[in-house]
């Protein structure tokens, strides 16, 4: 539905170029929702996605995630640097 709307509009040429890291992302996030996971909270584990296909390694829930996705303004200017790494608690992913 979205790749026939969006045919010809270039912020959605990720749809239609399979090796764009965006387009990687896109069927990763689209079919962990699917899977019953949320934007906050996802499985970790390696699964695969298509019998037959090689298996996706989805992006890890660390601090330093949540850090890279922070302005220099929200962090202080100073960053997650000490709790790099660590696992996200049930409250910093909700």
């Amino acid at each position: 539905a979205v790749m026939e709307k969006e045919r010809h509009n270039p912020e959605y040429a990720f749809l239609y170029d399979l090796h764009s890291p965006a387009h990687a992302y896109y069927r990763w996030r689209l079919y962990s929702l699917l899977q019953g996971d949320s934007l906050r909270s996802w499985r970790i584990a390696p699964f695969v996605m298509i019998s037959g296909s090689g298996r996706w390694i989805p992006p890890p829930m660390t601090s330093e995630l949540l850090a890279s996705r922070r302005t220099a303004a929200q962090t202080g200017g100073g960053g997650l640097r000490k709790e790099r790494d660590r696992p996200l608690s049930d409250t910093q992913r909700d």
